[in-house]
């Protein structure tokens, strides 16, 4: 018991009259019309100032306030239904991306014998094919080709030239059949 409390109050609340009455109490004013009476239910006691039993209580509804409002936050979290495809939608994505670069490796790595092997029998193909056409048509294939690369905007005029004709023809001749 302190020296400020009076004789008889120690280790009550201030409101529990006890057998000497209510304590006074200077800084919780006298409950008025509406408010509560119970200065613990209005907030104005501080832990500190409570009993252990009350303190105690008062911890206990102040974690319980902490958990619901993370309970809330994680509900208002599941409810957001937005951000959670926006996240799965990043997942899948990088999952994706890290699939394609592995395939792309993979086939890059298997493709790389066969490379050599195709470019070799390609080569043999085209030295068989000039093997087998005479000598005068192959010069005049290679005078061909050489015109052709000197002249290129004229022969792919040409060849534009020759698509619309047979485009015109068919048309035409689709036209003649019942």
């Amino acid at each position: 018991m302190s020296a400020a409390e009076p004789p008889g109050t120690a280790g009550r609340h201030r409101s529990d009259p006890g057998p000497a009455g209510p304590v006074p109490s200077e800084d919780v004013p006298p409950a008025g019309p509406g408010q509560p009476e119970d200065p613990v239910a209005a907030g104005a006691e501080r832990p500190e100032d409570l009993p252990p039993a009350e303190e105690a209580l008062a911890q206990d509804i102040q974690a319980t306030r902490e958990e619901l409002g993370e309970t809330v936050a994680a509900l208002a979290d599941k409810a957001d239904v937005k951000a959670q495809m926006r996240d799965k939608a990043r997942t899948v994505s990088g999952n994706l991306r890290g699939r394609a670069t592995q395939m792309t490796q993979l086939a890059r790595s298997a493709a790389a014998p066969r490379t050599g092997q195709v470019r070799d029998r390609a080569s043999a193909a085209g030295k068989t094919v000039t093997q087998a056409i005479p000598e005068p048509a192959q010069r005049a294939v290679s005078r061909a080709a050489t015109a052709a690369r000197q002249k290129r905007a004229q022969v792919a005029a040409a060849g534009a030239a020759a698509a619309v004709l047979a485009a015109c023809w068919l048309i035409l001749r689709s036209r003649r059949r019942p």
